[in-house]
């Protein structure tokens, strides 16, 4: 897996991974683990769309076996700091950023942590469609002005994190792709 780069400090062309470039991890029942290439057609197995889920529920790839390091709620950007816990991203704070998925667990310091870092996400909270803005033209950022919190603009402040996460589907639904690619606003 590539390490996360500032787009300022990338030399050669990146494009979004493919379906075909998904690898993961499997583990067989005589304890070794295999690496698997998964294909277009595994991939298209596995998606499935926000039709159908109901408020505060998710579909996607998930992550697993870490804790909270403070009070999380459903929805919220997190990341995690070098103790391997889980925090409220920020992008107003160097520490707290690039976000690397969205709790779809809440928990309290020492919780068992739940994060998507790639799928669908309804919540009846959310309001992203605007009066001058569809669904489709609603590209989310991490906020800058209170960790954890999903914006609809770019953060504008001096040295702010500027990182797509996803789009709005509708008011209350959206796709997530944390990517952990980001520009430190000048």
């Amino acid at each position: 897996m590539a390490e996360d780069k500032k787009i300022t400090e990338i030399t050669e062309q990146t494009t979004a991974p493919t379906p075909d470039d998904l690898v993961v991890l499997v583990d067989d029942p005589g304890g070794t683990a295999a690496t698997k290439k998964m294909t277009h057609v595994n991939f298209m197995k596995f998606s499935c769309g926000a039709d159908g889920i109901t408020n505060a529920t998710y579909h996607g790839w998930t992550m697993a076996g870490r804790v909270y390091g403070e009070t999380v709620a459903f929805g919220q950007a997190v990341t995690l700091k070098n103790d391997g816990k889980v925090y409220k991203a920020d992008a107003d704070d160097s520490a707290l950023w690039p976000a690397r998925g969205l709790a779809v667990v809440a928990g309290n310091e020492n919780d068992a942590a739940l994060v998507l870092t790639l799928g669908f996400v309804r919540y009846d909270t959310w309001t992203w469609v605007t009066a001058d803005k569809t669904p489709a033209q609603l590209t989310l950022y991490l906020n800058d002005t209170a960790g954890g919190v999903v914006q609809e603009t770019a953060p504008s402040g001096s040295g702010d994190c500027i990182q797509v996460i996803g789009f709005a589907l509708s008011d209350d639904e959206a796709f997530f792709n944390f990517t952990g690619e980001y520009q430190e606003h000048q």
